[in-house]
């Protein structure tokens, strides 16, 4: 992919223009899972956007399904767009995509079950004492290293 820098700026527009469209729908996979497989199920966190957050990511979705064409439109037009001029955004970005999709409904959505979480009980525990329970953990672990009464990240060396 960054050999595609030497062919020109054809070349380079092309590749800032798979990236903006990569990070487009990087960004609203989860929008959209939230918004329109969870519904309700959604736990939310410390900060979110309430009741506001539905209208808010499906206007995000719209967003992205108007824009995504848009980034993949040729930047020649008329009778002056040939192959040369030619925005391959679709075909370099839509190809693999689209063979990772055929792959995944073949294949893999029976064997892959996503990263397993070795966390869950810090997870799904009350906040205050998971944070109360990393802090005793952070001061035990810097009061047997050092002696010391204070906490001391690990890897760093105590200032005398």
């Amino acid at each position: 992919m960054d050999l595609l820098i030497f062919g020109g700026p054809l070349a380079a527009g092309a590749l800032f223009s798979i990236g903006a469209v990569a990070a487009f729908v990087a960004f609203t996979i989860p929008i959209a899972i939230r918004v329109f497989f969870v519904g309700d199920r959604f736990r939310p966190g410390p900060w979110n956007l309430g009741r506001a957050s539905t209208p808010i990511g499906t206007l995000a979705c719209a967003f992205v399904v108007l824009m995504v064409p848009i980034l993949m439109l040729p930047s020649v037009t008329g009778s002056n767009l040939d192959a040369v001029g030619m925005n391959w955004t679709c075909l370099v970005y839509g190809g693999p995509m689209t063979f990772i999709l055929i792959w995944w409904f073949i294949s893999a959505r029976r064997w892959f079950h996503g990263p397993k979480v070795n966390i869950q009980h810090r997870m799904l525990s009350d906040p205050a004492a998971t944070i109360h329970s990393i802090d005793q953990d952070l001061e035990k672990s810097s009061t047997e290293s050092s002696g010391r009464d204070e906490p001391v990240i690990e890897g760093t060396k105590p200032i005398d």
